[in-house]
């Protein structure tokens, strides 16, 4: 059980001190190291739901996770051309090309196409 806990005077390390006498050391993370962390924690969500990964921009460092997450979102895009959001698609069918270079489509005939089945 921890007794207390106080960071190293340059702020670097959280000190806990138990009632059994020990001491330990834990690493104080930055923000961008909490970040990083946390887009891999989430990394199949964002894969399987590439609309959060556009609001999410720190996880977009990752070109795995973009070249996979493109491939769900052209699977949107076509959906939300189907329904009528043609511009919507369009945006999305941009982006999935950015995320994934190998994909090779025209973004407006795509959605236009698929718009009008």
């Amino acid at each position: 059980m921890v007794s207390s806990v106080a960071f190293s005077p340059d702020g670097q390390q959280i000190v806990t001190a138990g009632y059994d006498g020990t001491v330990k050391l834990f690493p104080v993370e930055t923000l961008t190291q909490l970040l990083e962390r946390g887009c891999i924690q989430l990394n199949n969500f964002l894969i399987a739901y590439p609309k959060q990964l556009q609001i999410l921009t720190t996880c977009q460092n990752d070109p795995n996770r973009l070249a996979a997450a493109a491939l769900n979102l052209v699977k949107e895009a076509e959906e939300e051309a189907k329904s009528g959001s043609v511009d919507v698609a369009i945006e999305d069918f941009r982006t999935a090309l950015r995320w994934n270079p190998s994909l090779s489509f025209d973004p407006k005939a795509r959605a236009k196409q698929l718009a009008n089945e």
